[in-house]
């Protein structure tokens, strides 16, 4: 596996602008559910709260949803840069699944499937009943990597290298850390860990569309 550091794709500013942001949104969210639940909500850092990596509608949901929307805007480069290529669609697969993923980060629709709790006969008793869309989610993932398989292994190895660790660091977030988190709620309740873990979560998310991006920046500039 070739690290992140890699010489081949070596960190743009653009990357280092995101990953500073992400950082400094963790920081900021941290602190929030620090005040919240350890210090007893300070009225002074009330601010803290515009910061909730557990919230919508705010800078980091805003944030998250822009580096997925701008992965979609960069895969649709390449598409059109790749426009001979045999592999033309599922580059263009690509560019409207993270279209659709910003979309759905942007409105919590993942958030809404009520119905992934029918199909799977889950009640408020059980521990994944708020988070029953995991399961949606890895049947996605499943189906996604079976036929994405072939257009994976024709990428050369530092390539498929850095996006499978991106697409690693993000789903360990989004569905490694969801039912985690899921369970901590169910057994304990909304508390510090709680909150903890949803940021975690939301960095690793954050970190794995990062990289992802700034390998699609260095396929676009030797393209």
């Amino acid at each position: 596996m070739v690290p992140f550091s890699s010489q081949k794709y070596p960190l743009c500013r653009t990357t280092k602008i995101l990953l500073f942001l992400s950082l400094l949104f963790f920081i900021l969210g941290f602190f929030y559910i620090t005040n919240r639940y350890l210090l007893g909500e300070i009225e002074s850092l009330n601010f803290l709260s515009n910061f909730n990596l557990n919230d919508e509608f705010n800078a980091p949901a805003f944030f998250s949803s822009f580096i997925l929307f701008y992965s979609a805007v960069l895969l649709g480069k390449i598409t059109f840069l790749k426009r001979r290529d045999r592999y033309y669609y599922e580059w263009a697969g690509l560019s409207f699944t993270f279209f659709y993923l910003a979309v759905d980060e942007a409105f919590s629709i993942h958030e809404g499937m009520k119905y992934a709790r029918k199909i799977l006969v889950l009640d408020k008793d059980n521990a994944l009943y708020n988070d029953a869309w995991v399961f949606i989610g890895i049947a996605f993932l499943t189906v996604f990597l079976l036929v994405y398989l072939r257009f994976l292994k024709s990428l050369n190895k530092r390539v498929q290298s850095l996006f499978l660790l991106s697409a690693g660091i993000y789903i360990l977030g989004a569905l490694g850390l969801e039912i985690i988190g899921g369970y901590w709620e169910f057994f304990q309740g909304k508390d510090f860990i709680h909150a903890f873990l949803v940021t975690i979560e939301e960095l690793l998310e954050m970190f794995g569309i990062i990289l992802f991006i700034n390998t699609l920046l260095g396929i676009i500039e030797e393209t």
